[in-house]
């Protein structure tokens, strides 16, 4: 099946009158070691980390025990741990409007010319003036960011401002940014048959005896409720060890619901802190080397504590875009340059890399950094935790013509009839079908029942904490043994890494020094012999 392109257009936020200016992106400024190194959330833990950990170490412990939480606060003056707002976009309800057919292959370079072509000159229907001094911004995911650049070195000598793409920035979204993510916790920790320690996903998966995931590019949806209900299951491990310390069988969920009940709110922050410095504290996953040297180690904590390290950033990520809090996705980007290269994922690495250049130097005016980061998420239905990816609404649309397709597809009715006859009326044709079901149709509850992961997170919980999840103080072997994934990154990307990324991006002489996207090996993100539907979205 040959590949074409969806895109959509969306209303842009937070642009200043005028709209963008290439004066405000400056190709000259280069990302050091420092830009990384002391953004907020890379490599300091800082206080706002502290507050983070905190949050989602009481929320873990809240999803296991709802009701025994809730009393205990109920009627205290001291407060539930909140999540830091970093930086809050105001509440907005997006407007967007879907492309028209793009019968070009996005995955390659010749094929992005034409789509560029086909949005900005025949559906935009733009003049050669508009491209002389203002910038656009386009999302999608790491290939069409890259291959952007790809194209702007190659015309970086050409005459015309159009020919030259340097009007266009290209920003990989941050949806497929969470999907990679968890691939990369995937790979860092599931283990094997033969290093199947409690530790790895792997034997997670079996404990729980789900099935249909595989070792490596699990499926989004399912990978992430394995991974978020692992990390509540050691959160709760953790505080069954603390609980045990005390007499109380952790065995009886009603035990231990009764033992959290008959804590004050101040007994219960103390818990969640003493939690959080054993197991989220960077001596936690980082031990001294007078512990390597002593051979007092213990390789399987280790390996949960950095799991709950890496899941930590990831659910900060989730938790930001959902409340559209663009300085938690700011903190995120710096550390996920780290934990990218350190897997060797280095195309990855390179756009966020790229990404915090933006966002975090001087490189981007304040107007064009903001715009950036707020224009990369889309808030539907205008309420606070309604916010999500701009991606991710794309990949609405490519269900609904994927199942248009799988319903109609016939010997003359293939992708291009597609296309061509529902590309544009796709998003009206189910919003009208939504509102004819509402007014016609018997009122049924067709949501998707949700099984409650209270069970299996007290299950796994008691069987780490019954040894696996204990600290021992005089050091333990384990067959899997997880990596430091930022140490390894943070010493890649200041010894060698920065220098090229600077080389590639940065302009010496009006010239854009990086070699075309064609000459390089292909990324894990997008085969372009992939029959997926690509895409490009774009902010105008």
């Amino acid at each position: 099946m040959r590949s074409v392109t969806t895109g959509k257009v969306f209303r842009g936020a937070d642009i200043p009158s005028g709209g963008l200016k290439k004066s405000m992106l400056h190709h000259e400024v280069p990302l050091t070691i420092e830009d990384l190194v002391y953004s907020p959330g890379a490599a300091v833990y800082d206080e706002t980390a502290a507050k983070i950990d905190a949050y989602f170490i009481a929320e873990a412990i809240r999803t296991a025990y709802p009701e025994s939480v809730k009393s205990i606060f109920s009627g205290s003056d001291i407060p539930y741990p909140s999540m830091p707002a970093v930086e809050l976009l105001e509440l907005r309800k997006t407007d967007s409007k879907t492309l028209g057919p793009i019968l070009f292959n996005e995955g390659t370079l010749d094929g992005s010319y034409e789509v560029v072509e086909s949005i900005y000159k025949h559906q935009f229907q733009l003049n050669d003036t508009e491209f002389d001094n203002r910038l656009f911004l386009a999302f999608g995911d790491q290939k069409t960011s890259s291959l952007i650049r790809s194209m702007q070195a190659e015309q970086v000598d050409a005459s015309a401002a159009y020919d030259r793409k340097d009007w266009l920035i290209g920003v990989a979204a941050l949806f497929h940014l969470r999907m990679n993510f968890l691939w990369l916790i995937q790979r860092t920790h599931y283990g094997n048959m033969e290093q199947q320690d409690a530790s790895t996903l792997y034997h997670n998966i079996n404990f729980w005896g789900r099935k249909n995931i595989p070792a490596d590019r699990a499926a989004f949806q399912v990978l992430e409720e394995l991974v978020l209900h692992s990390f509540d299951a050691r959160v709760v491990g953790l505080l069954y060890t603390r609980l045990e310390q005390h007499g109380i069988d952790t065995s009886e969920q009603d035990d231990v619901d009764q033992a959290i009940k008959d804590m004050n709110a101040k007994g219960f922050i103390d818990l969640v802190e003493d939690v959080r410095r054993s197991a989220f504290a960077p001596q936690a996953w980082r031990p001294s080397k007078e512990k390597y040297a002593n051979n007092t180690v213990d390789e399987e904590f280790l390996s949960h504590a950095r799991y709950l390290q890496q899941m930590i950033v990831y659910k900060t990520l989730k938790y930001g875009i959902k409340n559209g809090d663009i300085g938690l996705i700011d903190r995120v980007i710096g550390v996920c340059c780290f934990y990218f290269e350190g897997t060797g994922q280095s195309n990855y690495a390179f756009e966020m890399l790229y990404l915090k250049r933006l966002i975090s130097t001087k490189a981007c005016d304040e107007e064009l950094r903001r715009a950036i980061l707020s224009n990369s998420l889309v808030n539907p239905h205008g309420r606070r935790d309604t916010w999500q990816e701009v991606d991710r609404s794309l990949e609405y649309l490519n269900l609904e013509l994927k199942r248009e397709l799988w319903a109609r597809r016939t010997s003359t009715f293939g992708l291009d009839a597609l296309f061509k006859t529902t590309s544009l009326t796709a998003e009206y044709t189910v919003c009208l079908r939504k509102a004819i079901e509402r007014a016609f149709a018997r009122k049924d509850n067709s949501r998707h029942s949700v099984p409650s992961p209270v069970d299996d997170i007290h299950t796994l919980a008691f069987e780490l904490a019954r040894d696996s999840i204990k600290l021992c103080e005089g050091g333990r072997e384990a067959r899997h043994q997880a990596p430091d994934i930022h140490t390894i990154g943070l010493e890649r990307v200041a010894t060698k890494k920065l220098e090229i990324f600077n080389a590639k991006v940065m302009r010496d002489k009006d010239r854009i020094i990086v070699a075309p996207y064609e000459r390089r090996r292909t990324t894990i993100d997008l085969d372009p012999n992939s029959d997926a539907m690509a895409i490009l979205v774009c902010i105008f």
